[in-house]
C-alpha cells in the first residue's frame, strides 16, 4: 500500500513540475523545396522532378525542451521536368498534409520530425487523367524532419527532409488501395525561414 502511495506522490509531483515547466511553441514557415515525385513501376508514374512552394505551421507543448504536438502544410507543385521526358505524365498539384510531430531543443538548434503516418494527406493533381477524370492521392505514410537555427528569439532558418507515400488513389469519387508498386512516393528537400514564439 504504501508503494502506491509513494508512487502516486511521484506522478504528482512530476505532472506538477512539468506543467510549471512547460510551454506552448507556435511556429509559421515559408519553405522552398525540390520534389522528386515516382512509383516503383515506371508506368505508373516515372520519375520526375517539381518546385515545390509550401506553408508550414506547427503547434505543440514544450517541456524541458522536448516538443509534442502537431503540424500542418499547405504546398503547391509545379512540374519543372518536361512531360515529352517523362511519358507525357504531369503530377503537379497541390498537397494538404496534416501530422504529429516530435522533437527538441538544444542551444540554438531545434529539430523536429513527424511520425510514420499522417492524420490528414490528399495531392490533388492539377491535370485530369487522359479519360478526363480528376485525381488525388491520399492516405499517406510521413517521414520529415526539420532542423532549426535559432537566428532572434523571434525567428530561425532551416532545413527539411520530407517523404509522403501515399497509399490510395482517388479518381473522380472512386477510391482504389494502391499495392506498394503504384504507391506514389514524394521525396522533398527544402529551405525554410519563419518565426516562432
Amino acid at each position: 500500500m504504501r508503494f502506491y502511495v509513494y508512487s502516486l506522490l511521484l506522478v504528482s509531483l512530476l505532472i506538477s513540475n512539468s506543467a510549471k515547466a512547460g510551454s506552448v511553441f507556435f511556429s509559421s514557415a515559408a519553405k522552398l523545396g525540390l520534389t522528386n515525385n515516382s512509383t516503383q513501376v515506371e508506368t505508373s508514374v516515372p520519375s520526375t522532378n517539381l518546385a515545390a512552394i509550401s506553408f508550414d505551421l506547427k503547434l505543440a507543448y514544450k517541456v524541458y525542451g522536448f516538443f509534442l504536438g502537431g503540424s500542418g502544410e499547405y504546398s503547391l507543385r509545379k512540374q519543372i521536368t518536361s512531360p515529352s521526358k517523362v511519358s507525357n505524365k504531369n503530377t503537379q498539384g497541390n498537397l494538404i498534409a496534416i501530422s504529429p510531430v516530435v522533437g527538441f531543443e538544444l542551444g540554438s538548434f531545434r529539430v523536429l520530425g513527424s511520425f510514420p503516418f499522417t492524420l490528414f494527406s490528399e495531392y490533388k493533381l492539377d491535370q485530369q487523367s487522359v479519360y478526363g477524370q480528376a485525381i488525388k492521392y491520399t492516405n499517406a505514410d510521413i517521414m520529415a524532419i526539420q532542423i532549426h537555427w535559432i537566428r532572434t528569439p523571434l525567428t530561425f532558418v532551416g532545413v527539411e527532409y520530407q517523404s509522403l507515400k501515399f497509399k490510395k488513389m482517388i479518381q473522380n469519387s472512386n477510391e482504389s488501395t494502391l499495392i506498394d508498386e503504384q504507391m506514389l512516393h514524394a521525396k522533398t528537400f527544402s529551405l525554410l525561414y519563419g518565426i516562432y514564439f
